[in-house]
This record gives structure tokens, C-alpha cells and sequence, in this order.
């Protein structure tokens, strides 16, 4: 069921009050009019709480993108705006977005853009580390963009110590690494809690025996540490164990990476459409004249110290062994795991930017007949838990709008289409959505937050 919605006087009211509010600086290439034609110098002028609008265009700049403060960063969509940050010297490594020391009741916003890193030698880096942020970071339609292979790092991006951050509508791939660093994950969380809902996200495979480098495992889509791991809606993919070519075959065989790797944390695993998390193919190697078989990876690895919940509609695949066998459990490694009987609520945007009158439509998931009530804030409040509840519920519960009461269909889905009001002065401004469903089970959920940006 598909409805279309209105926003109330209230809400657009509102709406308008927080715009006003907050100072609006413009980036453009050089010649557009545009305030600034650096995303560093705008961001360094811009004061807490103010919104940078950027235009499409490539962006590159050897000062990369530190953000430190409340603010919200809109590009014009991840397909049309770029930033990447270029090295100084040969073993420059250069981080494109840094987000850092937020404090509590600060909150940073950044979508539509995707972020590049390029050594002089021609690797990529990373594309964005958080850390030590008390305050909500969202990251949205944030996308690697890489072609080319990753160089040392930990990982393709990197969460840490840091309590509440949202991935939504993001892509992390990581295409490959170079021969001889470490398999790269597209995502570390350590110390950190982080909601990954509508994001695809890829480990890093060796690829091919391009010279008689060392072998090495795939890396786990996610890997996480002392950490809470929720995914909805999301890819998390292990990549695959070295292969052989024809000039060089692998001595010895190689294992698929898990689709995440868990260490003494709590992963939280829901289905909704385009769910899967899955584990990499291993690769045979071939020494002595005898041929041996790496493991495929698990859809989930996880410590005797972690915790894996799934519901009942999450794909959990393993990967096959080099002779296309699945060898591996689910969930091994010795974690608990409890898998949950019925789907839990999830709710998406479909367009992570939109424009002043256009139309957002908001996709819904969760037990088949289920009520649903979709809410939106302007800013976040401190993720709270509400047992029994599933999930936390993350909006500003003081200004929190409802939107709909929904009935899910017969396969637990349903959908909102909401027009936004032609008014210019929302330009710029961002919001917050959260479902909660609850269940003919009894079974009552939080859905991850999405976001939406009026650009």
C-alpha cells in the first residue's frame, strides 16, 4: 500500500523556524557566484550550526575535510559532486573528511558527496574516519568511489569511540589492495555504536596474482570491535581470497572474508529489501604438486564475547569453499546467537536529497499486518531504549512529528510518498525519520533512523 501525504501546517511551519535559524554559505567551482569555491575554507568560516550548500562539480584540494563542529554539509548528490583529497609527497596519505570532538547536544549532517583519497603512487586511502564524537554524526549518500586499490589503512572508513552515528544510503567498496598491505574492510567500528541501514559495503580482495606477492584472506565487509552493530536494509559482503593467474598460482589456500567480523560486540542484524550479509569465497592454492581448498567466509564471525541477533527475513549466506562448497556455519566463532521468529521494523528514504516541491518516498518494512507509525525531528536526541521495545528510538522526542499510521501488507511492506512544500526557504534543510511498528506477534520495534535533505 502506497500513501501520499501532505505535511501538516505545523510541520512546514516549523520547518521554515529552523531554517531561519541557521546561517547558509554556498560552495561552487570557480565562477559559479558561490560564497566559496573550497569545501575547507567554508567549512573553516562557518560557524556551529550553519548549513553548507555545495554544487555539483569535482573538488580537489590537498586540505582535506576536518569538521569539528555542528554543521550540515549537503552536496548535490553523490552521482555529481566529489571531493578529493591528493597527496603532498609519496607517502602522503590523505584523509578526505575527518569528523572529530564533537560534544554532547552538537550534531554534524553530510550527504551527497562522494569523497576520494589518492596517494602520488596512485592507492586509495580511506574515505572518512569519525572519532570521539558524544554527539549524532549522520553520514548520507556517502559514497568511496574508488577504482583503484586500497594502501594501508585500517579501513576503507573508521568509526571510533564515538556513540551514536548513522550510515544511511551510503556505498563503501573496497576494489582491491595493494600487494602488500593488509585486506582492507570497507568499514572498523571500534567503541563505537553505528547504524548502517540502505548501505552496501565491500571487503578487500587481493584479486588476481599479478606477481609472486603474498596471499592473503579477504577482508570482512565490517569489522567491529567493543562495539553495537545494527543493519538494516544493508549489503555487508566479505571479498574473496586470493586467486591465481596464469603466470602465478598461490601456494597456499586462502579464506573468504566474513560478511562482518565481530569482536566482544553486539551485532544486530534485520532484514528489510536489499538485505544480505554474506561471506567471501575462498581460493585454492597449489604447492607440491598437491591442490588444497580455502574456507569460504561466514556470514557472520564472532567471539565468545559478542552477541549476533538476526530476525526472521535477514539473508545470512556463507561463502563457498574453491570448489564452490559451503564448508562454514552462518555465525561461527562461538558467539551467541539468537535468531528472532518474526521481522522487526525498517524504513528507508529512497531520495536522500529533494528538492522544494518535489515528492520523498519513504519505504517500510516489518511483520506482515503490522501497524506502523513513521515520525520525523528535525534534530536527534540521545539514543534512548525502551524495553520491551526492539531498537532505540533516536529523534528529538520533545519535537517529533507524526507523519502516518500505516498497515503493512501481506509482505510487510508499504510506503509513504510525501510532497514537500514549494517553499525556497527549506532549502537546506535536513530531518530525521524513524518508524515503529508494532507487530500481530506482539513483537514492537524502533526502526533505524533515515535521513532526508531539502536541496
Amino acid at each position: 500500500m502506497v500513501r501520499s501525504l501532505s505535511l501538516l501546517v505545523p510541520a512546514a511551519a516549523l520547518l521554515m523556524g529552523t531554517a531561519a535559524f541557521a546561517g547558509t554559505i554556498t560552495v561552487g567551482p570557480t565562477g559559479s557566484g558561490a560564497s566559496f569555491d573550497d569545501i575547507a575554507d567554508a567549512i573553516a568560516a562557518a560557524q556551529p550550526g550553519d548549513v553548507l550548500l555545495v554544487a555539483s562539480g569535482q573538488y580537489v584540494d590537498a586540505t582535506p575535510l576536518v569538521v569539528d563542529k555542528p554543521l550540515t554539509i549537503l552536496g548535490a548528490g553523490s552521482d555529481t559532486t566529489s571531493f578529493q583529497a591528493v597527496a603532498t609527497s609519496p607517502f602522503d596519505k590523505p584523509l578526505p573528511l575527518h569528523v572529530v570532538g564533537l560534544q554532547a547536544g552538537e550534531e554534524v549532517r553530510i550527504a551527497g558527496l562522494t569523497l576520494r583519497s589518492q596517494t602520488i603512487g596512485g592507492f586509495v586511502a580511506s574515505t572518512f574516519v569519525v572519532e570521539n564524537c558524544v554527539g549524532p554524526v549522520v553520514l548520507s549518500d556517502i559514497s568511496s568511489g574508488s577504482i583503484l586499490t586500497v594502501f594501508d589503512t585500517a579501513g576503507l572508513a573508521q568509526v571510533r569511540n564515538s556513540p551514536q552515528v548513522l550510515l544511511d544510503g551510503c556505498e563503501l567498496r573496497v576494489l582491491g589492495s595493494s600487494q602488500t598491505s593488509p585486506m582492507t574492510p570497507a568499514l572498523l567500528v571500534e567503541n563505537s555504536e553505528v547504524h548502517v541501514n540502505g548501505t552496501m559495503l565491500l571487503g578487500g580482495s587481493r584479486g588476481i596474482m599479478l606477481n609472486q606477492g603474498t596471499e592473503r584472506d579477504g577482508a570482512p565487509g565490517i569489522r567491529a570491535t567493543d562495539s553495537v552493530l545494527r543493519l538494516s536494509r544493508s549489503e555487508s559482503l566479505g571479498g574473496a581470497g586470493t586467486f591465481s593467474s596464469v603466470f602465478f598460482t598461490t601456494d597456499i589456500p586462502t579464506e573468504g572474508g566474513a560478511g562482518v567480523e565481530a569482536t566482544s560486540s553486539f551485532v544486530f542484524l534485520r532484514g528489510g529489501t536489499g538485505n544480505l550479509v554474506a561471506g567471501g569465497l575462498g581460493q585454492s592454492g597449489f604447492s607440491g604438486g598437491v591442490l588444497t581448498h580455502g574456507l569460504g567466509g561466514a556470514a557472520v564471525e564472532a567471539d565468545v564475547f559478542s552477541l549476533v541477533t538476526s530476525t526472521s527475513d535477514a539473508q545470512l549466506v556463507s561463502g563457498t569453499d574453491s570448489t564452490g562448497v559451503v564448508t562454514v556455519p552462518l555465525v561461527a566463532g562461538g558467539a551467541a546467537y539468537l535468531g528472532l521468529p518474526v521481522p522487526l521494523a525498517t524504513l528507508e528514504s529512497t531520495d536522500k536529497l529533494v528538492a522544494p516541491g518535489g515528492t520523498e518516498r519513504l519505504e517500510l518494512g516489518g511483520e506482515p499486518g503490522g501497524l506502523f507509525l513513521t515520525y520525523f525531528s528535525v534534530g536527534q536526541g540521545p539514543a534512548a531504549s525502551a524495553p520491551p521495545i526492539h531498537g532505540l528510538i533516536m529523534l528529538d522526542t520533545q519535537a517529533a512529528i507524526s507523519l502516518a499510521t500505516t498497515t503493512l501488507d501481506a509482505a510487510g511492506a508499504s510506503a509513504l510518498s510525501i510532497p514537500i512544500p514549494s517553499l525556497p526557504t527549506l532549502v537546506g534543510l535536513s530531518v530525521v525519520a524513524q518508524g515503529f511498528s508494532l507487530g500481530a506477534s506482539g513483537e514492537a520495534s524502533f526502526s533505524s533512523p533515515t535521513f532526508v535533505g531539502i536541496r
